[in-house]
């Protein structure tokens, strides 16, 4: 049990904390700084769990993480390279192949209304992988958090 998190003592209130952010990601208005920051905040929160679920289970953070990822076809590992490119402001491994995450700011943009008046559409955000493929956030974060809470409830 952790003495650091306030209110957040187990891995299970880290999960309830990753919840809430991905609900806060699915309410998003679009504003730029809104979904940026719930998904800043899923990613760490996501992320950390598995040092968390490490903790607490006597697992080492790598099994922790492995199984993670293969519970969500290797998203988490998608994860791993937002929360370090984050953290650190760039990903640097030398010698260490990896799959690089790269993200994008939608822009808004304006399309013809049902009565003809410029309406205000955006682009959802989405994660590129190293082979190009684009990832909605969306979908990032709900296979993730879905291998998360399947992986912590079979421990």
């Amino acid at each position: 049990m952790s003495k650091y998190g306030f209110s957040i003592k187990t891995a299970r209130d880290l999960l309830d904390k990753a919840k809430y952010d991905a609900d806060r990601y699915d309410r998003m208005d679009f504003d730029e700084r809104t979904w940026s920051y719930a998904l800043t905040d899923y990613i760490q929160t996501a992320w950390h769990l598995a040092d968390w679920i490490a903790a607490e289970t006597g697992q080492s953070k790598t099994e922790v993480r492995k199984g993670i990822d293969v519970l969500c076809a290797g998203l988490f590992k998608l994860v791993e390279e937002l929360a370090i490119g984050q953290k650190h402001w760039e990903i640097d491994r030398a010698g260490s192949p990896q799959n690089i995450a790269k993200t994008s700011a939608p822009a808004a943009r304006y399309v013809a209304g049902l009565n003809g008046d410029p309406m205000r559409t955006h682009e959802k955000p989405y994660v590129i992988d190293n082979d190009g493929n684009k990832i909605l956030a969306g979908f990032l974060i709900r296979d993730t958090l879905s291998a998360i809470e399947k992986y912590l409830s079979e421990v």
